[in-house]
């Protein structure tokens, strides 16, 4: 039994001929990203790729019903991709937070609020229990 990477998508990715096809592909002077058959410029900064330094970015994401086909495909170079990797997290993350910033996110109380004595947080919290025993 092997092991599972945490990329999502394992099973739509291909396989690793498959994989290196499509970086193959974009670095050509036939894919539309003005490749010269070794190095492609990132489609987001411009920085020169190669095969082995390559991201492949799907203009649809996966998530959205995107598919590694060559007209969803992109070049895409390590540090914009992690970029928009680290972005894309951030903004889930904003999306399932019941309460906006300044908050508990347990409880919901006001952090300058909580500050002041003006609210406490709620019994059951246990962040505000956690405060309380440092404050003893």
């Amino acid at each position: 039994m092997g092991v599972s990477r945490s990329i999502t998508g394992n099973d739509q990715r291909g396989s690793s001929y498959d994989r290196r096809a499509r970086r193959e592909w974009l670095v050509s002077p036939a894919a539309p990203w003005g490749g010269d058959g070794v190095k492609v410029p990132c489609w987001e900064c411009g920085a020169m790729v190669t095969v082995k330094t390559m991201c492949v970015d799907r203009i649809v994401p996966g998530e959205e019903g995107g598919r590694y086909v060559r007209s969803n495909i992109r070049p895409h170079c390590p540090t914009c991709s992690h970029r928009q990797g680290a972005a894309r997290t951030w903004a889930k993350r904003q999306a399932s937070d019941p309460y906006p910033e300044g908050h508990c996110r347990q409880c919901g109380v006001e952090f300058w609020a909580n500050h002041y004595g003006q609210a406490h947080h709620a019994e059951d919290c246990s962040i505000g229990a956690a405060e309380a025993a440092e404050d003893w």
